[in-house]
């Protein structure tokens, strides 16, 4: 499969080789620029190039939405899951959330508690962007081993938009949004489920860890 870089011609045989060239070639590395670039013509997106249109109608295409609970057996176990009802493939985004709303804190609970920044609008950092990454590549390889085609890209640090910003340009038969408990998890109280269901009209499905 050829995958073209969204902001030229340029052809490469991995998403790998395609992310370093927007990197160095299109100074793509810095925080604000975390959402992934693309064609525009009289003010709306084109369809990215790079996606496979030969894919057969039967297989499920399912978007997973995670950060910190990325990789942890609820959400492994929810996929495993998902995987035995028949053939499909996963694309996983990660919002970039700042570094400064990860929980730190610990409670008289002995759970963890936010810095109690505003929240996921106020956007990015290096560190954040950091964390991301290297979550995706972990967990890219981690459900590799699951069978299934798996591909997937950082988000802005709003999930709301990172969602957002991937059903807008393509289709998905399920959202599995992968979150902290309800003590911790800012997802849980903005109802980020119930906001992507209403918008989008897709089924959503919450996975929360203990």
């Amino acid at each position: 499969m050829v995958h073209v870089c969204p902001r030229c011609e340029l052809r490469f045989v991995n998403e790998s080789e395609v992310a370093s060239h927007l990197a160095v070639d299109h100074g793509l590395d810095q925080a604000q620029d975390w959402g992934r670039p693309r064609y525009r013509i009289e003010g709306k997106d084109l369809p990215p190039l790079y996606v496979d249109t030969q894919e057969p109608s039967e297989v499920r295409r399912v978007l997973v939405v995670a950060n910190q609970t990325l990789g942890g057996p609820e959400l492994t176990a929810a996929l495993r899951a998902e995987i035995a009802t028949g053939p499909l493939r996963l694309h996983v985004v990660v919002p970039a959330t700042h570094s400064a709303d990860y929980p730190t804190q610990v409670s008289a609970g002995g759970a963890t508690a936010g810095t109690g920044r505003p929240g996921p609008e106020e956007g990015t950092d290096q560190r954040g962007l950091d964390r991301a990454r290297w979550r995706l590549q972990h967990a890219r390889s981690a459900f590799a081993g699951l069978g299934v085609p798996v591909t997937g890209e950082v988000g802005p640090a709003d999930p709301y938009a990172a969602v957002g910003a991937v059903l807008e340009r393509e289709r998905f038969d399920e959202v599995v949004i992968s979150t902290l408990p309800p003590t911790l998890s800012r997802w849980l109280e903005t109802d980020l489920a119930a906001r992507v269901r209403r918008r989008f009209g897709v089924k959503v499905t919450t996975v929360v860890t203990s």
